[in-house]
């Protein structure tokens, strides 16, 4: 699990983990182990990774699916932050104008 959340936490972007944690109280760690299986490796595509949580009878467990692509932000902002480098009040009432048809 350890393991999981670093690969998860290192990843950037998206990052999404199920945590299954049996109700031992109720049920023995025994029955819980019979109902799961761990992954030989991971899908290469991400319709390999939906049929394979599809088709099993067993709770699987390991890392489903890892796209690399370009970040949300990075790819609307670039290199600018938004948030250090803020433009001034009245360059942006003056944009929403220009993209209104302002003219005041």
């Amino acid at each position: 699990m350890t393991d999981t959340l670093v690969r998860a936490k290192e990843h950037k972007g998206f990052s999404f983990i199920e945590a299954l944690l049996p109700a031992v109280s109720y049920h023995k760690w025994t029955e819980y182990s019979k109902n799961i299986t761990f992954l030989d490796k991971e899908p290469k595509t991400k319709e390999e990774a939906l049929t394979l949580a599809k088709n099993a009878h067993k709770f699987t467990l390991g890392g489903f699916c890892k796209a690399n692509r370009q970040l949300y932000h990075k790819g609307l902002y670039g290199d600018h932050n938004p948030i250090t480098n803020r433009l001034s009040r009245d360059t942006r009432l003056g944009k929403i104008r220009k993209i209104f048809g302002s003219k005041k």
